[in-house]
């Protein structure tokens, strides 16, 4: 019967099925077609109603390696896809059949604490080879596209990931959790009652007391409880009535398709401003080293790098407004996303007051975070962090600004330098009006460029890939007392770039394995990936693959031939921003493997509060930014060998922060932008420009600007809406934990060694176990404050 539910879910949109014979496989799922059409390249996926039965003994990715070692050399697209469905279908009917018991067990009154440990291991056993099998299409649709990116992939894994959130939907599995809680929270009543009671036995009880183990595996029930309601809330079970569920249902298929819409249209504006990014009246004025390095499938960096090298003020400004005002019914565009964003915003808000919330915004702090909560917990409180960051960073805007415009008032006709070289002025230099938004980015890097004489090509010169990879891993070793190996010469990997990593405990407690890792730094997209996750009932350890597009973004400082001896050497170099984006997506690989929950559904960041997300990236990426000693250890000549100076550092991380006061104000605007948008009633267009003038200022609003209209953060619904704040949050407390750090002095190894571990030990062992806030105060004593962001930033003076 599993079967048969398969091809019938495969034969989709109602085409003809066929049966596919060739030399390769009798069972070929795939056709390719040779015509030229980019569409058409994609593999044809053909069903036919004879396929067999999949058992372990024919498709190895049915078992879940317990090992850690995947077995590559058998993957292919046709056992992930045939794995990945039987296992769903498996997997729905767990669901079915569990959830029938729990219901017949609540009418005969027996269901008992025990149950909660029975459901945990059956759900381990059911979903996480189905979840390994969703990953390994996932990550291989980026690491092999020609193989694994064929047609309707979209819907196939969104058809198998709806499956594996079945167990959210399921009303028996939520009044299941819903009498787990009240069970919990009336045996918490008792035992406090006891101990009022028997105040003379308080030294007794303490030594009777539950050892840190036994109250760690409690505290990750009662988390994985309160994860199962909150999913089943944010589906609509918390509704009491069938009416009730139905119109809410109703308002998230209404909420999809516009979301949808807004996506379609944004994208087709994506692409005419793609179109026009080729076009000479663009490129002509940029450098030629910066046209090599461009992506121009990537809009926001060709933005990002046109505003900093365009001389010409006019054209700046024309790529500007044209950024700002795709899909906006602006510049005789015929596409207004304005209209979907009422419509989304709307529809945003009638779910949340269906849950029994004021507006949007208040729902997503509830419903998005661990244990029921973000970090941040409430509106107020969001709004109180961005107003302290906007008043203590005033003063520091104020002075960048003022420097820049001093600085851009030399390049006026009357100015300095046209006064000192007229005959080489640039003419389309010259600052025909005054500074706007679109100068900023262009006079920071000239600017930046005088004040700290720094040459990209002087400082990639010391930023050898494999030399940054070896002190990142030695790094990491010192500070968290962890052992890095790599599994030499292991033919087990899917590329000759890939390279296989094991991870110990090397804290002198144990010398346990966490988990592995495979490291490819040369792939289209920088990504993480986490195929098998660590669960203490079935002895799996995490697997992670950890991604980086380096070869995407080498670019050229040298010439071309300089460029082609080093490649021709295995000296592939990267520039000090590269340096820093590994150190932080290393985080999130350490967050993986080092945790210590025992349940596949809390550990890593599977359970972590949205505001909280990307808090040890960030706390990573600090490192190569502020300590000399790190730096050093990554870094060695490409012709020398010599490690780069520390003045050298010096000016190089005087440099980053110098002007970190305008990316600043721009995401407060947005962030504040967001908390309007889902909680007034007003139109979009009246709180972008209310929200500009209270938060933007100087800088006057543009009738034109219309950048809410490609948002697609906020507005295609992948959960960044209306709580846009999450990732300034997250830096903000990596930063206060990082300066305890600097409190210890950098340079003393022992205290920072130890401080480390007991990072790693609350961090990263215990994240979606126990709240960040709880581990926080364990970790330091008190709540987190903006202090250590504001002198790491350089708005306060550090103490």
């Amino acid at each position: 019967m599993l079967l048969s539910k398969f091809i019938r879910f495969n034969s989709i949109h109602g085409r003809e099925l066929h049966r596919c014979l060739t030399s390769k496989s009798k069972y070929d799922l795939f056709r390719r077609n040779n015509n030229n059409n980019e569409e058409e390249k994609k593999p044809t996926f053909l069903i036919f109603p004879e396929i067999p039965g999949e058992t372990e003994e024919t498709n190895e990715f049915l078992v879940l390696p317990t090992t850690g070692q995947i077995p590559f050399d058998g993957l292919n697209v046709e056992k992930c896809v045939l794995a990945s469905g039987k296992l769903s279908l498996e997997f729905e009917h767990f669901i079915d059949e569990y959830s029938n018991t729990l219901k017949q067990e609540f009418e005969d009154g027996d269901v008992s604490n025990a149950k909660l440990n029975e459901f945990i291991g059956q759900m381990e056993k059911h979903l996480m080879p189905l979840q390994y099998n969703l990953n390994l299409l996932s990550a291989f649709k980026v690491i092999r596209p020609n193989e694994f990116d064929f047609r309707l992939f979209d819907h196939f894994f969104m058809q198998r990931l709806a499956k594996s959130r079945l167990r959210f939907q399921n009303r028996s599995i939520y009044c299941f959790m819903c009498e787990m809680k009240a069970r919990a929270a009336d045996y918490g009543k008792k035992e406090a009652s006891s101990k009022c009671n028997h105040i003379h036995q308080e030294e007794v009880a303490k030594t009777n007391k539950l050892d840190e183990e036994r109250k760690f595996q409690a505290q990750q029930k009662r988390q994985l409880v309160d994860r199962y309601i909150r999913e089943a809330k944010l589906v609509g079970l918390s509704l009491k009535h069938q009416d009730q569920l139905n119109v809410y249902n109703l308002v998230n298929e209404k909420l999809n398709k516009e979301q949808q819409n807004f996506i379609t249209a944004a994208m087709q504006a994506n692409s005419v401003f793609q179109s026009n990014i080729i076009s000479p009246q663009f490129l002509d004025c940029l450098p030629d080293h910066v046209i090599t390095q461009l992506n121009h499938h990537d809009i926001d960096a060709v933005f990002n790098s046109f505003m900093r090298y365009c001389p010409d003020q006019t054209l700046r400004k024309d790529f500007w407004l044209a950024y700002n005002a795709r899909a906006a019914p602006y510049l005789g565009s015929n596409l207004n996303n304005f209209l979907s964003i009422e419509k989304i915003r709307e529809l945003r808000h009638q779910k949340a007051q269906l849950l029994g919330y004021e507006n949007f915004a208040k729902m997503v702090l509830d419903l998005r975070g661990s244990g029921c909560h973000t970090m941040a917990g409430n509106v107020d409180n969001v709004l109180a962090f961005m107003n302290g960051l906007g008043s203590q960073s005033e003063a520091k805007f104020a002075k960048n600004l003022q420097e820049i415009k001093d600085f851009a008032m030399e390049f006026r006709p009357e100015g300095r330098r046209a006064q000192d070289a007229p005959s080489t002025f640039m003419p389309s230099n010259i600052m025909i009006e005054q500074l706007h938004l679109w100068d900023l980015k262009y006079f920071e890097r000239l600017f930046l460029r005088e004040r700290y004489q720094i040459d990209s090509g002087q400082v990639r010169a010391y930023f050898q890939l494999d030399r940054v990879v070896a002190g990142m891993f030695e790094f990491a070793e010192r500070l968290f007392g962890i052992k890095i190996v790599e599994i030499k010469d292991d033919p087990n990997v899917w590329g000759r770039n890939v390279h296989h990593f094991k991870i110990f405990d090397d804290s002198g407690r144990s010398s346990g394995e966490y988990g592995s890792f495979y490291f490819d730094p040369f792939q289209p997209k920088s990504r993480i990936f986490m195929p098998i996750a660590r669960s203490d009932s079935l002895n799996t350890k995490p697997v992670v693959f950890f991604l980086m597009d380096f070869a995407h973004r080498s670019g050229t400082v040298f010439d071309q031939l300089e460029k082609q001896k080093l490649q021709a050497a295995g000296k592939e170099l990267l520039n000090f921003s590269q340096v820093v984006q590994l150190f932080g997506k290393f985080g999130f690989v350490l967050q993986h493997l080092l945790t210590q929950v025992d349940y596949s559904e809390l550990g890593g960041l599977a359970n972590i509060e949205v505001d909280t997300f990307n808090m040890v990236s960030h706390f990573m990426r600090l490192w190569p930014l502020n300590s000399y000693p790190v730096i050093a250890g990554c870094s060695s000549h490409f012709k020398t060998g010599e490690p780069i100076s520390e003045e050298f550092f010096d000016r190089i991380r005087k440099s980053y922060y110098h002007f970190v006061s305008f990316p600043l104000k721009y995401e407060l605007y947005l962030m504040a932008l967001d908390l309007n948008l889902h909680t007034s009633h007003d139109h979009s267009t009246s709180l972008l420009r209310k929200t500009w003038s209270e938060w933007m200022m100087p800088f006057e609003a543009i009738e034109e600007n219309g950048h809410t209209c490609s948002w697609l953060d906020l507005f295609k619904g992948d959960g960044q809406e209306g709580i846009y704040y999450s990732n300034k949050w997250s830096e903000v407390i990596a930063a206060d934990l990082f300066d305890a750090f600097r409190e210890r002095d950098l340079h003393n190894e022992p205290a920072i060694r130890q401080m480390g571990e007991r990072f790693k030990d609350t961090f990263m062992a215990q994240t979606g176990a126990i709240e960040t806030n709880e581990l926080f105060r364990r970790f330091l004593g008190r709540d987190p404050t903006l202090n250590g962001y504001l002198a790491i930033n350089g708005f306060v003076l550090s103490p």
